[in-house]
């Protein structure tokens, strides 16, 4: 009977010792501030994203920009509320923009001010790759940067 009750006893500490260390993991996840990449081309340093856009083109922008200009009406959801804020976006009818207040109209989709854009100052703006317009609007304004999305 001493003898079962002992090896209840180890077999009871042999789990709890298992249980303890299985929910206690060795590896802890560092910040990596040095440059990576993934299996979609994304290239992230201490200070840039690199990545290509929608048309294909090689992208390198500043991280973390605080002065966005999004001029693709279907990103302004995406992007508000992935955490991102917004200095200027294109009207949209079909989204309630009270939520975002604060934020310049610059234009419809179709028709967008540039002066309006260049007003505002962006680090970073948003438009559509399938858009004359805004690929004519894009053409002459290398000094800003601006990214190109496939339509969602």
């Amino acid at each position: 009977m001493r003898d079962r009750k002992t090896k209840i006893y180890i077999l009871l500490i042999l789990l709890l010792t298992l249980i303890v260390t299985a929910c206690n993991p060795k590896t802890q996840l560092t910040e990596n501030t040095s440059s990576t990449g993934d299996e979609y081309g994304i290239k992230v340093t201490d200070d840039y994203v690199e990545f290509v856009d929608g048309r294909g083109e090689s992208i390198s922008i500043k991280k973390n920009p605080k002065r966005v200009v999004v001029l693709f009406s279907s990103f302004i959801d995406i992007w508000t509320r992935n955490g991102g804020e917004l200095v200027g976006m294109v009207e949209d009818d079909a989204k309630d923009i009270s939520e975002i207040e604060g934020v310049e109209i610059v234009g419809k989709f179709g028709s967008v001010s540039l002066e309006k854009v260049l007003a505002l100052e962006p680090d970073l703006v948003i438009l559509s790759s399938n858009s004359k317009a805004q690929k004519e609007l894009r053409q002459g304004r290398r000094n800003l940067h601006w990214v190109r999305c496939l339509k969602i």
